[in-house]
């Protein structure tokens, strides 16, 4: 993908022995202000993407190299494959109780949880009822994901077996955030954090919907992970 995207309608038609550090430079640069200028609605910048298809274009002229069909690698800018994101800010304990507080229901396992256990989205999605320990020390068993396939939501289990693994929460709510768990009910494969019921074995990841509600920002604030102290 970032070769499609980023890289060949750049320098697709430029011969491989033809490519020179300076069109290096102007590729990342333009590359740079069409991200920024794409993104800007997100309050993201492209930082990443660009430093992800800087390495890629490096590596494939690295191997160019060793091939001995360039004499050098033109790919020369210093820092330009380490991305720049600005640090985001990260809710304190009482704004995830407060956020919690406000959002649907449905969405309420999500928030708390995306903020005290450090999950990535698909795996907060794929939780079902008998995943989660409440309790004095909370945890939840993670043994599944929701992914992405041909933009269809899938079921899987984790990319190793080291993914399958239970995780303690960081710390509790303050007291008066206790009702923001939402009732769960006493189905114990009913998936946590979902929306709806599953339609076909899959869910949309709320995550997506909570950044389209603009409830939390996609680039402007993070849940995972969150300031922990110990609530009072």
């Amino acid at each position: 993908i970032d070769f499609s995207r980023h890289i060949e309608p750049y320098l697709g038609e430029r011969l491989l022995d033809k490519i020179e550090p300076e069109h290096v430079r102007k590729w990342h640069a333009r590359l740079t202000a069409n991200l920024r200028a794409e993104l800007a609605p997100s309050g993201r910048d492209g930082s990443s993407t660009v430093a992800r298809a800087y390495r890629l274009l490096r590596a494939m002229l690295h191997t160019a190299v060793d091939d001995e069909l360039l004499l050098r690698n033109p790919c020369r800018l210093p820092g330009a494959g380490t991305p720049k994101a600005a640090e985001r800010p990260v809710l304190t304990i009482a704004e995830v109780g407060e956020l919690a507080a406000v959002v649907p229901v449905h969405y309420r396992a999500y928030v708390v949880l995306a903020a005290l256990s450090g999950l990535r989205a698909g795996e907060l999605a794929a939780l079902r009822v008998r995943d989660c320990a409440l309790g004095p020390s909370p945890t939840v068993r993670v043994a599944r994901r929701f992914h992405r396939v041909a933009g269809r939501v899938t079921i899987d289990t984790p990319k190793s077996d080291a993914g399958v693994r239970v995780v303690p929460s960081r710390c509790r709510l303050p007291r008066n955030s206790a009702s923001t768990w939402p009732p769960i009910g006493p189905k114990p494969d009913r998936v946590t954090c979902s929306s709806s019921p599953p339609v076909g074995g899959t869910s949309s990841i709320p995550h997506r919907r909570l950044c389209a509600a603009d409830l939390i920002g996609s680039g402007a604030v993070t849940l995972v992970p969150t300031t922990c102290g110990t609530p009072h």
